[in-house]
């Protein structure tokens, strides 16, 4: 199984834990759970559970830190982008960063926005 996400600084940031877990580890986990939350809700034991056999970026919210009127990471480890977020959020956050560095009074007087 491939493992696609790597992150620099994951230890720094520590909001994805699961990434220093084996792909493999990380996947039995995760669907023992789903699995164990379903037979319970519908009390079955025929539950067969399937999962991506790669990493993907999953994250489809972020909350940036708005400082002297400049959105940025709350978490400075991240000024390289963050490797879960979903590309297009990316994308949207890299324009915002250089959109309040060039005009920080757009933002002004705002403590945090988030992106969805």
């Amino acid at each position: 199984m491939s493992e696609r996400l790597r992150c620099n600084v994951q230890h720094a940031c520590g909001g994805c834990p699961e990434l220093s877990t084996p792909l493999q580890e990380e996947r039995r986990v995760k669907l023992e759970y789903v699995a164990h939350c379903l037979k319970t809700m519908i009390d079955s034991d025929q539950i067969v559970m399937e999962g991506t056999p790669q990493r993907t970026p999953y994250r489809n919210r972020i909350r940036l830190a708005v400082r002297e009127g400049r959105a940025d990471f709350f978490n400075s480890a991240k000024r390289e982008g963050c490797a879960v977020l979903l590309p297009h959020l990316q994308s949207a956050v890299d324009e915002i960063r250089e959109l309040t560095a060039l005009h920080p009074r757009y933002l002004e007087g705002m403590e945090h926005i988030e992106i969805r």
